[in-house]
C-alpha cells in the first residue's frame, strides 16, 4: 500500500523534467532488485534512497546532494490517552509498557523495528499493510500504529478513516531521501540538483506532497 508514495515521486520526476529538459520515468521493482540493476547500469538511477549507497558496496551510483523526501515514521492512535500523552518514542515505550497496549509496524520495517527496539515483544505486532492496523485501531483492537513513510498513512487516514476518531499523534523519525544517478551521468548531477533545489525554494515539493496528505 505504499502507492501514494510512488504517485508523489511520479509527479515530482514529471515536473523535475519539465525544468531540467529531460525525460524522467519511474519504473517501480523490488528494493534489492532496484540497488542491484541501477549500480549495474541498467537503470539509470535510484527515485529515492537514504544517503551513503555509495559507501554499501555500491560504487557506482552517485546520490545528489539536495533531498526530495523526507521519511517520516508517524505513530497513530484511537484512545485520546495515548493521544494525550505521547510525544516522542520514549514516552511510547514508557507508557506501552505501563498501560500494556500493543503498538503494530509494518513487516520488513527495519526502522520501526530499531524505533521499537526497547519495547517489550509483548507490546509489538507486526502487519502486512496499513489498512490493517487502522481497522484494529478503529475497533479498539490495537493501541497504536507506527507508521512510515506517514505520507502512506495520512493519505490512509484522509481518504478512509477520517470518521473513525483515529488521529495522528506524533512524528517519531524523519529521514532524508536523495536521487540517485548512475556514475555515466554524473554530468547531469548539478543541472538536476539545481532543478531540484528550485522545486524547494519555491514550495513546488511541499505543495505536491500536501496533494496527497
Amino acid at each position: 500500500e505504499e502507492g501514494v508514495f510512488t504517485l508523489y515521486l511520479r509527479e515530482v520526476f514529471k515536473e523535475l523534467g519539465n525544468r531540467v529538459g529531460l525525460n524522467l520515468e519511474i519504473e517501480e521493482l523490488p528494493k534489492k532488485r532496484a540497488l542491484v540493476a541501477a549500480n549495474m547500469g541498467e537503470y539509470d538511477g535510484l527515485a529515492a534512497r537514504i544517503k551513503g549507497l555509495e559507501k554499501l558496496g555500491l560504487p557506482n551510483l552517485r546520490g545528489l546532494g539536495v533531498s526530495h523526501f523526507t521519511v517520516q515514521h508517524v505513530l497513530f492512535s484511537r484512545r485520546t490517552a495515548i493521544q494525550d500523552n505521547v510525544t516522542d518514542i520514549q514516552s511510547l515505550i514508557e507508557l506501552a509498557t505501563k498501560w500494556e497496549f500493543k503498538v503494530a509496524f509494518l513487516r520488513g520495517s527495519k526502522k520501526a523495528l530499531l524505533l521499537l527496539a526497547d519495547l517489550p515483544e509483548e507490546n509489538r505486532v507486526i502487519i502486512n499493510q496499513p489498512t490493517n492496523a487502522f481497522v484494529r485501531m478503529q475497533h479498539d483492537r490495537l493501541g497504536a500504529y507506527l507508521g512510515g513513510p506517514g505520507i502512506v498513512s495520512r493519505a490512509l487516514l484522509k481518504e478512509k478513516f477520517s470518521e473513525s476518531g483515529i488521529r495522528e499523534v506524533s512524528v517519531l523519525s524523519e529521514t532524508k531521501l536523495f536521487p540517485y544517478l548512475h556514475v555515466k551521468h554524473a554530468d547531469l548531477i548539478p543541472k538536476i540538483e539545481q532543478g531540484l533545489q528550485s522545486m524547494k525554494d519555491d514550495g513546488t515539493l511541499t505543495k505536491i506532497r500536501m496533494s496527497f496528505e
